[in-house]
């Protein structure tokens, strides 16, 4: 069938059984299709990163940077700290050391041993009774300046609360005198002593021949070795039961000896001006020598003028 104008056409395609057809075919087909996939698509974000003003990439900066924040937080540290020991200060001074209820009221003061007198103490701890507080100085304080005074060795404060100052002195006893009897000693470990005015001396030995004396002041430490040999022998006398027998008068320090004059002992046999001769050195087996040296004389009655330790055949002179 031929349709020459386009409403013929039209009608044909309209009417023609082969559209119905056409129709079918194309659902069918549309139908067993496979399904259509969806591409996926990912979108990758861009972040630019910048960064801080703070950082770079010099390591030299980094570490002024560093530098810089320790020194800030040590300069925070050290502002705490003194902040908490003013703070600390204010409160002590306020509940303590301005308190009248701790002022000093009474000054309690030991001699445990020593020549030093009470009154020599109170004049140079310059305190107050009754005018000055407990808490003015430390308790370490006020040991310091009583072992600064040459003639104190050791010493013991206490604070008794409210009002009472307890001092032990424990101070240096003598053990020869220096320089003629003129106030100036020695104790057992060598330090230089001078005894205050109206002090009464006791009856000690004298010990001469000290290179340099006159260079030592008061309270310093000769550490010569002829003295410190002297002193030893002094202190074997006193730990011995015979060592009353040895009146010693006076040691003479000599090139590595001593030369010890003695007062007179009649029990001992020994007469006055006897002199006893011994090595600085080993003064233990000597002192033993010595005593085994007077027990024959004194079981011989014979007396004594001069013993020489300095041999192994002691000589005795009588």
């Amino acid at each position: 069938m031929h349709c020459n104008t386009a409403a013929q056409r039209y009608c044909f395609a309209i009417t023609s059984p082969v559209i119905p057809e056409l129709f079918r075919l194309n659902y069918c087909s549309f139908r067993t299709q496979p399904p259509v996939r969806l591409l996926s698509v990912r979108y990758v974000k861009t972040v630019e990163t910048r960064k801080s003003s703070r950082q770079t990439d010099d390591p030299k900066d980094s570490r002024l940077m560093v530098l810089s924040r320790v020194m800030l937080w040590g300069l925070i540290t050290c502002a705490v700290i003194v902040s908490l020991c003013l703070v600390q200060y204010g409160i002590y001074r306020l509940f303590f050391s301005t308190n009248p209820h701790f002022t000093i009221d009474k000054i309690e003061i030991e001699i445990a041993t020593g020549i030093v007198s009470e009154s020599y103490v109170r004049q140079h701890l310059e305190l107050i009774e009754g005018k000055d507080n407990l808490y003015d100085r430390e308790p370490a304080e006020l040991r310091q300046m009583l072992l600064d005074i040459p003639l104190i060795h050791e010493a013991d404060v206490r604070l008794i609360v409210p009002g009472t100052l307890r001092l032990t002195i424990y101070g240096r006893t003598p053990a020869a005198h220096l320089l003629n009897r003129k106030g100036r000693m020695i104790d057992d470990d060598g330090v230089v002593i001078f005894a205050p005015a109206g002090t009464l001396l006791p009856p000690l030995p004298l010990i001469t021949g000290i290179p340099n004396l006159d260079s030592h002041a008061t309270g310093e430490q000769i550490k010569e070795t002829g003295v410190l040999a002297a002193l030893e022998f002094l202190k074997l006398k006193r730990g011995s039961a015979k060592g009353n027998w040895l009146n010693v008068d006076l040691i003479q320090l000599q090139k590595g000896q001593l030369r010890i004059y003695l007062h007179k002992h009649a029990d001992a046999f020994i007469e006055e001006g006897a002199t006893i001769i011994m090595v600085q050195k080993d003064l233990p087996a000597s002192f033993k020598k010595l005593f085994y040296i007077l027990d024959q004389q004194i079981a011989a009655a014979e007396p004594i003028s001069e013993i020489n330790l300095t041999y192994d055949r002691v000589p005795v002179k009588q």
